[in-house]
């Protein structure tokens, strides 16, 4: 027997997929280091989001695009330009 519970469908912005992408590979990682017990799910899942939120605030504080030097406001910067600085 399967249990298919449904639930309305999620609209994500970039950044939050990226914390997701993040988050994710965060938690494989506790998964594949033996973390993963019948009662820590929910709880391994809150920890590596909020890991992520940490690392994304963390970039963000160190990490200013051209954008954000120019005019002093958030902005995207292309990786590659900040590599060559």
């Amino acid at each position: 027997m399967s249990v298919r519970q449904t639930q309305g469908a999620v609209e994500l912005q970039a950044s939050e997929v990226a914390l997701i992408h993040a988050a994710s590979r965060i938690f494989a990682a506790m998964i594949h280091s033996g973390r993963l017990t019948n009662g820590n799910h929910s709880g391994l899942i809150r920890f590596a989001v909020e890991r992520a939120l940490e690392i994304a605030r963390e970039t963000e504080r160190l990490v200013h695009g051209p954008a954000e030097i120019e005019t002093g406001a958030p902005g995207e910067a292309d990786i590659l330009d900040l590599l060559d600085e």
